[in-house]
């Protein structure tokens, strides 16, 4: 025979993942028992000295051949005798003999001594290819050694597996010496070796190809998927999955060649490398757009040191090449205990991009290591001068964190941070997110997406500690931020560079310095973009060890801390040039800080030159929460700029709208069910005098009438049959609402919208009807202020209950009350804080119904009462106060309609007007820093409106549309309303 001796072989034992695999394969074995797998063999052109036992199959060819079997049976599970497999080797011959070999159908192949499948050209003397093709339905299992197996000396070897193999070492090995060697998986794999492994070209004359492709599934215990190509390319395509316990995932090696990996499926490597591509001379790409997990799994014992999620190496010494890694936006590489993603080159350029997510926890546990690093050690100057190019695209996310949560927020604004959030993310920001590290040439860190942690640019001696004297030829550190940069602790630039090379930070977007942060050894920065200085403990802020140049949009914005601690202070060591806007925020919720133990708050300094003096920092908006705020300058050996506050009392002035406004959103759901009443009235007293239903049935008698000939009243007395008006109904009505409006001095633009949806019933009573019902909707409005980002939101649920009694001379009766529960959101001057608010309250209405003609007069008068509590609520260090609201209206209106037929339709356009008065209505809000404030009641206020309802013949159902508007002497608005009613 060929290959591993039968004693070597029974020596193997097989690993757990093995043994579970051939559990549920035993039933299997049993059934197919020991039969043969044919009476007689099959003769096959170019074959001779067939040998088919009871328990074994093999072929030997004297030239091409090509050898297919189906459905059949090959068992042994004696590891002592000699069988259990199917072999198709070259015989005693020389020059060519390929080999083609398939095995289909509903076969079974299980060896306990020697591989499931061995496919041979290595005779002395002969060479040819082998190609094997294994089908969906087949079985091949060897406890022994590999599960298919095929090596050829000076031929191709090319294996396509659609079926399932299980295998004590590797679960498909195809090897050439001489030639190309690929294996595809479409079926499953699981292997106690290396699940997938191709090799060759050792001695081929010319370059050639050895690849793997794997769109099936594979466990192994070592690698998952193993290609070597020894001249030429080494290639590995994944769309399927890969699970390795303690090799990689994914393993490419040339050591003159291109190596290409490509994964769009799913890769995890337990216990070391997820994707490893190496060559020693040559050119290494990997694009990942699948996902990449690699642990450190203490629980496995395993020789390995490397956890990274991908890493890519080109050169050994005096060779080497370029290095290309892409992560997709589809793209995620998570790895536990190292780089995610690491590039290196002896002797050429680095190029990682990322557009997915690149996610490493090393960083928190391990110095030096970060969650992408990119390292070249060329000694030929790329054409474009960048040894070491790392991108983060646009959505793209880089976090020196696996914690989940974190890269959660990461993608948020870190305006939205709770105080925890912001603690949670600022660990991972104080750990290393990328480093770049180049011996010549220039090193390029751009950010265009969101980054978490920080950065490092340095020599490649630097990684391991050593000494490094100047580098001469290392022209260039360059990191430039277009997108979101979350970062704590020391980013540093190499201190190697020559005098003549450059150090340059250019921010264009957002960084967020949360807590300490310095970036060191800078030469410039330049910005046009926002940082954003998050105070989380004392001694907060961004410390520059450089020159600061401020271009156009160059803005400042600082914070406190939750603990009432000082706002973060800009620091730069160099000279500054330029204007910079600084702005006052509250950069992580909640925050506050006692201005009555300071009279000033220093948040910029500058040790070197400051050719404008007080114009390099210039204060933007004045007012921030419940405060103003100066920036003062002070001259001297380091300038300083500080921060000076007293209280605004123009900002309590939308705090005490707050009470009017949530009652507002009270007034508009009981509008909307007055609406609901108004239809009723219509419904039970009908669209005229006398008839029957319909448009001009009436189940009730009417109030006084004048004698009709109107031809329109004959045509609607003449409409459908009457129809019964009483039962139950359901209505479900939306109102928007637009206006503008000034309490206090200050301006503001209103909007309010609701839905609403009921459910009631009508009973007959001597003399009437009385209706009872329930609704419930959920309802919002907004005061958003003239001043700079000031508004008052208030949303939330409500609900009620109504009841009218409608007697038979046209007099009604309602009642109802509800009740509003309100989330308020205010922001004062940017300054943000919620809180809750309840309101309960009633109304009372009463009218009289007339009708003349098409013509239907109803005047009403109502009162209503409804009180509002607050929760307390803090802002700029005070506690805020509201006091209880209440209000009481009174108002009294008539509604004019005429119903028309349009069709099958019945039309009826209305107008009407009121006016009322508001009797209480003043709001208070007790301030600590500022005192009581008061908002007096709108007082007199009037009310109009029009529109149209439609019914159908039956009158169950009906729509409107209405139009109003509303003035007090504070506010104006206007509403559109639409509506929808089914009765039964």
């Amino acid at each position: 025979m060929f290959g591993i001796p039968r004693g070597a072989a029974q020596a193997l034992v097989a690993s757990p993942i093995l043994s579970a695999a051939f559990v549920p394969l035993t039933g299997l074995f049993m059934l197919a028992g020991a039969t043969s797998a044919q009476a007689a063999c099959d003769v096959f052109a170019n074959t001779t000295n067939p040998v088919c036992a009871s328990n074994k199959i093999d072929y030997r060819a004297i030239g091409d051949a090509e050898v297919t079997l189906s459905d059949v049976t090959v068992v042994e599970t004696d590891p002592a005798v000699d069988a259990g497999y199917i072999t198709f080797s070259q015989g005693a011959i020389t020059g060519q003999a390929n080999l083609t070999f398939e095995l289909r159908g509903n076969s079974v192949v299980s060896s306990a001594s020697y591989y499931g499948i061995a496919l041979s050209a290595q005779q002395t003397g002969a060479f040819g290819d082998i190609s094997a093709f294994i089908g969906a339905d087949v079985h091949v299992t060897s406890t022994a050694l590999d599960g298919i197996w095929a090596r050829a000396d000076d031929g191709t070897v090319t294996l396509i597996n659609e079926g399932t193999v299980n295998a004590a070492a590797d679960g498909i090995s195809g090897t050439s010496q001489n030639n190309n060697a690929s294996v595809v998986n479409r079926g499953t794999v699981t292997a106690s070796g290396r699940g997938l492994y191709a090799d060759g070209n050792y001695n081929a004359g010319a370059a050639g190809v050895v690849s793997i492709e794997n769109s099936g599934t594979v466990e192994s215990y070592l690698a998952g998927a193993r290609a070597i190509g020894y001249l030429g390319e080494a290639r590995i395509t994944n769309s399927g999955t890969i699970t390795s316990t303690t090799k990689q995932g994914l393993v490419a090696w040339s050591p003159n060649g291109v190596v290409n990996i490509t994964n769009t499926g799913t890769v995890v490597a337990k216990d070391d490398i997820g994707i490893h591509a190496m060559t020693d001379d040559g050119n290494v790409n990997v694009t990942n757009s699948g996902k990449v997990t690699a642990g450190n799994d203490l629980s496995i014992a395993s020789a390995g040191d490397s956890y990274r999620g991908i890493y890519a190496a080109a050169g050994d010494g005096a060779g080497g090449g370029n290095v290309t890694i892409t992560n997709t936006s589809s793209g995620v590489v998570t790895a536990a205990d190292d780089a995610g993603v690491e590039g290196m080159s002896l002797d050429g350029k680095v190029t990682i991009s990322n557009e997915g997510t690149v996610a490493s926890g090393a960083p928190a546990i391990r110095s030096g290591v970060a969650a992408v690093v990119g390292i070249s050690q060329n000694a030929t100057a790329p054409a474009d001068g960048i040894a070491v190019s790392i991108t983060n695209k646009s959505s793209g996310l880089v976090a020196a964190s696996t914690n989940s949560d974190v890269l959660r927020l990461a993608l948020l604004s870190p305006k939205s941070f709770s105080t925890t959030e912001m603690d949670l993310v600022a660990v991972a920001a104080g750990n290393r997110a990328v480093t770049a590290a180049t011996q010549t040439d220039a090193a390029v860190i751009s950010n265009l997406g969101t980054m978490v942690g920080n950065i490092a640019f340095m020599a490649p001696c630097e990684m391991n500690d050593g000494t490094c004297g100047t580098l001469p030829g290392a022209t260039e550190n360059r990191f430039t931020n277009q997108g979101t940069l979350l970062t704590a602790g020391t980013s540093s630039f190499s201190s190697n560079l020559d005098a003549a090379s450059t150090r340059i930070f250019e921010n264009s977007g957002e960084v967020w310095a949360l807590g300490a942060t310095t970036f060191a050894n800078v030469g410039s920065f330049n910005n046009s973009g926002t940082i954003n200085l998050v105070s989380l403990a004392s001694g907060s802020g961004l410390t520059i060890n450089g020159n600061f140049n401020a271009l156009a949009g160059s803005k400042l914005v600082t914070g406190f801390t939750p603990s009432g601690g000082a706002p973060g202070k800009l620091v730069i060591t160099g000279d500054v040039s330029g204007t910079t806007t600084v702005s006052i925020g509250s950069l992580v919720n909640g925050t506050s800080y006692d201005w009555s133990s300071q009279s000033r708050v220093g948040v910029v300094e500058v040790q070197g030159a400051t050719p404008l003096g007080a114009a390099h920092f210039a204060l933007g908006a004045s007012n921030y929460g419940l405060r103003s705020y100066a920036l003062g300058y002070e001259d001297g050996a380091t300038d300083t700029w500080y921060l000076t506050s007293t209280a605004n009392e123009a900002a309590s002035v939308p705090l005490t709208n707050v009470a009017p406004n949530v009652q507002s959103i009270w007034y508009t759901a009981l509008g909307d069910v007055g609406g609901r009443l108004g239809d009723l009235s219509d419904r039970f007293y009908g669209g005229l005098s006398g008839g029957g239903g319909g448009f001009g049935s009436g189940e009730l008698a009417y109030a006084p009438t004048e004698t009709r000939n109107d031809p329109i009243v004959a045509a609607l007395e003449s409409a459908a049959t009457p129809k019964q008006k009483h039962g139950a109904g359901t209505w479900m009505k939306v109102s928007g609402t637009l206006g503008r409006g000034d309490r206090g001095g200050t301006s503001y633009d209103s909007q309010a919208s609701s839905i609403q949806a009921g459910v009631d019933g009508a009973f007959d009573l001597d003399g009437g009807v009385l209706v009872a019902g329930g609704f419930v909707g959920y309802v919002g409005s907004t005061l958003d202020y003239s001043t700079t980002d000031t508004s008052v939101t208030a949303t939330g649920p409500t609900m009620g209950t109504y009841v009218a009694w409608l007697d038979a001379n046209g007099f009604s009766v309602e009642a109802l009350g509800a009740a509003n529960f309100a989330n308020v959101n205010a922001t004062i001057s940017g300054e943000n804080g919620q809180f809750s608010g309840r309101s309960f309250g009633g109304r009372l209405t009463g009218s009289y119904r007339y009708q003349t003609g098409g013509l239907t007069i109803t005047p009403t008068a109502s009162v209503a009462y409804v009180r509002s509590t607050f929760d307390s609520l803090e802002l700029s260090g005070s506690r805020i106060d509201f006091g209880t609201g209440e209000s009481l209206q009174a108002e009294t209106g008539v509604k004019l309609s005429y119903d028309t037929v349009a069709g099958d339709y019945l039309a009826s356009p209305f107008v009407s007007a009121a006016v009322g008065n508001e009797f209480l209505g003043d709001s208070t809000v007790d301030i600590a820093q500022i005192g009581r404030s008061v908002t007096h009641g709108s007082g007199v206020f009037g009310r109009v409106s029009t529109g149209v309802n439609f019914a159908n013949a039956e009158g169950n159902l009906k729509s409107f549309v209405r139009a109003s508007g509303r003035a007090d002497a504070h506010d104006f608005s206007g509403t559109a309303e639409l509506g929808l009613t089914l009765n039964w």
